[in-house]
């Protein structure tokens, strides 16, 4: 299971220690400098807001990084630290190796803003881009609970999530590759088991997993669960973009798989969002599902979002309030 974006395809080559050390250094000045500001979901209000949290307004926030904080490279997706206090310098960056770790005093997550807001001089946060800004807090809680409890509680979001995923990458695909109608409907399948691997945690994908991700795909679909497990039975474990393609290379019967690789995929895709670093956001999405999950929560209630790509894909997707119930089951994820 990806932890982190940071552990995505398209972020693996970042060196994120030294932002890490820095950020480290700063956990005591003003936020008007550089530092810190805490954001989260009000749960009364049901929006993003800047100031120190308490466990009646929000039980979850992230951390800001605002300019001011020059020393600190920038950085384009929420980072997650494991630390301990009692350690010098030990704030690293969260990772299967060290989420285990003894005895940690917690996971933080950080937030580079400086693109879409500003500290006025009466040292206030204002956002410059609410669209961006509101994402990039959304994410970052997202990207914390994911990382601190695991899937379950993004499993409790109902099938939107996975069938919006599936057709959106297959549509895409269809259309850029010509693909039939019979080979779009496998990578409908296989794109979405792909989804459901995302949910498995460590590496081991067993027969009940299997069986799981094929009602969930039976009930996206609408397709009955012996004609999906056909199509899954002959697939494995799948955490990256290029074990998607492998597969679809290898079951997806179409010569025209032959010429598909990730940067082929990211380019087809990358489209289908607008915003700061959207194409990258993008890519992370395919393997990071916090990251699919705001994107897909802001797609479906903000009205600048409706127009992407991603956009028209919720829409067309939403039926019997589907899409409502997962907004409501993502913003309980927000708000604690």
């Amino acid at each position: 299971m990806i932890l982190t974006p940071y552990q995505t395809t398209p972020c693996k080559g970042y060196n994120i220690l030294k932002i890490v050390h820095e950020i480290s250094t700063r956990q005591n000045i003003h936020y008007g400098d550089g530092t810190i500001l805490a954001a989260f979901v009000d749960r009364q209000a049901q929006a993003v807001f800047y100031g120190q949290s308490n466990d009646e307004r929000s039980a979850c926030y992230v951390r800001l990084v605002t300019n001011g904080a020059s020393d600190i490279p920038p950085f384009g997706h929420p980072i997650v630290v494991t630390h301990h206090l009692d350690l010098w310098n030990s704030f690293v960056p969260l990772s299967e190796n060290n989420i285990h770790d003894p005895q940690p005093d917690g996971l933080d997550v950080y937030v580079d803003v400086r693109n879409f807001s500003k500290v006025t001089r009466e040292n206030a946060l204002v956002a410059t881009n609410n669209l961006d800004m509101n994402f990039a807090v959304s994410r970052g809680i997202a990207s914390l609970h994911w990382a601190s409890n695991g899937p379950y509680g993004f499993s409790a979001t109902g099938n939107f999530a996975m069938t919006v995923y599936a057709r959106w990458i297959s549509d895409q695909l269809t259309r850029r590759l010509a693909l039939s109608a019979e080979t779009q409907i496998k990578t409908t399948v296989i794109a979405a088991f792909f989804f459901g691997c995302q949910f498995i945690v460590g590496n081991t994908l067993n027969e009940d997993d299997k069986l799981k991700i094929a009602g969930q795909i039976s009930r996206c679909i609408h397709t009955s669960v012996e004609a999906i497990m056909r199509i899954i039975e002959p697939l494995g474990m799948m955490n990256s973009i290029s074990q998607f393609i492998a597969a679809l290379k290898e079951f997806g019967e179409s010569v025209r798989f032959e010429e598909l690789n990730p940067a082929l995929i990211y380019s087809i895709l990358g489209g289908s969002w607008f915003g700061f670093n959207k194409s990258e956001n993008i890519a992370v999405a395919l393997e990071h599902v916090p990251t699919f999950m705001t994107l897909l929560y802001y797609a479906t209630i903000e009205r600048g979002y409706r127009n992407t790509i991603l956009g028209q894909a919720a829409k067309n997707n939403a039926k019997a309030d589907n899409d409502k119930q997962f907004c409501k089951s993502f913003l309980h994820i927000l708000m604690n």
